[in-house]
């Protein structure tokens, strides 16, 4: 049947859960464990930490870093490519997935309570929207993207095009950010995975990169933090990408499913 089954797939690659590592980490009174496959993707091994003391005053500020308008604390990352078959190797890449779990803490000034899961559903949304949108157009390149793009294209149909009234210039940026912004994004949703409920939210790639995406799902383990597992997709060809997006779906949903979260000296957290 396994044989059968391989025979009918349109790509070679991606999780095999036949190679499979247990990862843990303790996030204080907190132990999170699941099962990983193997990286099919050649990468530095940086070796995994275990504890994770979250709350002690000033660990999150100097272990976090910035990627985008996530400002987090990595715990591990793991990348599966999906490749063609019947091409040469340098054609074969048809995308990958990949998974990054971090903690990440809502902003102070915000005063969101991460444990009320549409607080926190709300503030994750909004967290892209007030990144890309800033009206503050910052040295990373994304922050206030959608704003660059704005203020670029009307500035040069105002000195260019002296002949486009304000509709004109409308449409134009209207243009430029489907082909480069940053869309909008749906609103949370809570999802129930083995008896917990998970906020859950999706960001699409950006302008003609849209079949990339992230697949973002929090889960509280105080009032200002939370642990983000961030399923990436990234499509190299567009026309290939329905040979292997439903097995990345079920490869996400199987890791999913496989997390255990259990109490460390303290009550189980519900």
């Amino acid at each position: 049947m396994r044989l059968l089954k391989e025979l009918r797939r349109r790509f070679r690659g991606g999780p095999d859960f036949n190679l499979c590592q247990e990862v843990t980490a303790v996030l204080e009174n907190t132990q999170l464990t699941l099962s990983l496959p193997v990286s099919n993707v050649e990468a530095l091994q940086v070796p995994l930490s275990i504890n994770f003391p979250y709350r002690q005053p000033g660990w999150f500020e100097n272990n976090a870093e910035y990627a985008q308008q996530h400002h987090h604390v990595h715990i591990i990352s793991k990348n599966w490519c999906y490749l063609a078959k019947g091409l040469t190797a340098f054609f074969s890449e048809l995308g990958m997935l990949s998974i990054s779990i971090v903690i990440k803490r809502v902003s102070p000034e915000k005063k969101i309570n991460a444990m009320e899961l549409d607080s926190l559903g709300r503030y994750v949304v909004a967290e892209y929207d007030e990144y890309y949108n800033s009206p503050v157009i910052g040295e990373n390149s994304r922050l206030g993207a959608n704003t660059k793009i704005i203020k670029r294209t009307e500035e040069d149909c105002r000195g260019n095009h002296p002949s486009f009234n304000e509709e004109r210039i409308a449409e134009q940026v209207a243009l430029c950010l489907k082909s480069r912004g940053h869309p909008p994004i749906p609103p949370h949703q809570i999802k129930a995975i083995n008896n917990r409920k998970w906020v859950f939210y999706s960001e699409p790639g950006p302008g003609i990169f849209f079949l990339n995406r992230s697949r973002m799902y929090c889960l509280p383990i105080s009032e200002q933090y939370y642990v983000s597992f961030n399923f990436y997709y990234r499509v190299d060809l567009k026309d290939k990408f329905k040979h292997w997006e439903s097995a990345a779906e079920a490869a996400e949903k199987r890791i999913m499913e496989s997390i255990r979260i259990e109490s460390v000296g303290t009550k189980l957290l519900e």
